[in-house]
């Protein structure tokens, strides 16, 4: 079985759709295992998804299944999977703007250190969906 039903995704889909969103552009977060099922799932499927392979692995991209990107995330909680819409459910609160410094080690080199610190604020709920219990025996 895999992680989640594909119409779990269709049912995400529909949802976030019900309430005015445009669903072409979809993405869903899954844990590294859940990344592995689904890795797992399509290469038994095989000649069901042909283009599978041509955007596995681009920016932690699985691929796409029913018009969803699927993107493997440690961020995510285990046993869960988040459909967004992209730009829109969300906004990036910056609390400490994006700084870098350099430091010199002679005779070894230059390091550079970057930090920027800040919180996600959800603005459109209704634009997420959370799938639970991915990772069913």
């Amino acid at each position: 079985m895999i992680w989640a039903n594909i119409e779990d995704l269709m049912k995400a889909k529909r949802l976030i759709s019900e309430y005015g969103y445009d669903v072409s552009d979809l993405q869903c977060y899954v844990t590294p295992s859940d990344a592995a099922n689904i890795v797992s799932y399509i290469v038994q499927k095989g000649a069901q998804f042909p283009n599978w392979a041509q955007t596995a692995g681009q920016n932690g991209s699985i691929g796409t299944i029913a018009g969803i990107n699927i993107i493997e995330s440690n961020s995510v909680t285990a046993s869960y999977a988040l459909v967004v819409v992209p730009k829109i459910c969300g906004t990036w609160k910056e609390l400490y703007p994006l700084s870098t410094t350099s430091v010199e080690e002679p005779y070894k080199g230059i390091k550079l250190r970057t930090v920027e610190l800040g919180v996600t604020q959800l603005t459109d709920p209704k634009a997420v969906c959370l799938i639970t219990t991915t990772q069913k025996p």
